[in-house]
């Protein structure tokens, strides 16, 4: 396929052979760094006109674990992209693992209205820029639920191993949307 060529983030089908956390890194490492841009999904910086959908999908709930995993979900809503949040939802489905986009789902309720502002910059308005100093009463709240989905993403999270193993699933499932060739040959049974 042509697309394959203009695509330079994919990755060698022989890290189909690696071990699930490793292989997970390999797929989105290639975009981890790429610029975010503005607030807008449609002005995403061209560098990712050639990035996957598979790609974007597991870059977004990579982008959840971590940034969860370091400050929690108040971390993620302060830092993450506008547009991210939703692809991470679709991810956390494509992967199978609902418990994580439930999880996401609560967490994106806490907003008034159980909406997601449109921008980075409007979530920014309603959160505290310090989560541990002054904050108002509804702030307060909004944090204490926060923190109680932060505690559930930690227990459902434990060491990671379920949590790569179905990232590593996913791009073993799909080489094409990750892999240069493909998924690599079978070796004969000599």
């Amino acid at each position: 396929m042509l697309w394959r060529k203009k695509n330079h983030y994919l990755i060698d089908n022989k890290a189909l052979g690696l071990d699930d956390a490793a292989l997970a890194w390999a797929a989105i490492e290639p975009i981890w760094m790429l610029p975010t841009g503005s607030d807008k999904a449609a002005e995403r910086p061209r560098e990712w006109a050639s990035v996957t959908l598979g790609q974007l999908y597991i870059y977004a709930v990579t982008w959840v674990e971590r940034e969860v995993l370091n400050g929690g979900f108040w971390q993620y809503f302060w830092n993450t992209p506008a547009d991210l949040p939703t692809k991470a939802l679709r991810g956390f489905e494509r992967i199978r693992a609902s418990e994580y986009a439930d999880l996401l789902r609560q967490a994106i309720a806490t907003f008034p209205g159980g909406v997601l502002p449109k921008t980075r910059r409007d979530r920014m308005r309603l959160l505290p820029e310090d989560p541990y100093g002054d904050v108002s009463e509804q702030q307060r709240d909004v944090l204490q639920r926060l923190e109680d989905l932060n505690e559930r993403f930690y227990g459902v999270y434990g060491e990671g191993r379920e949590f790569y193993n179905k990232l590593a699933g996913y791009i073993r499932a799909h080489p094409d949307e990750f892999c240069t060739a493909g998924p690599p040959a079978k070796e004969s049974g000599k």
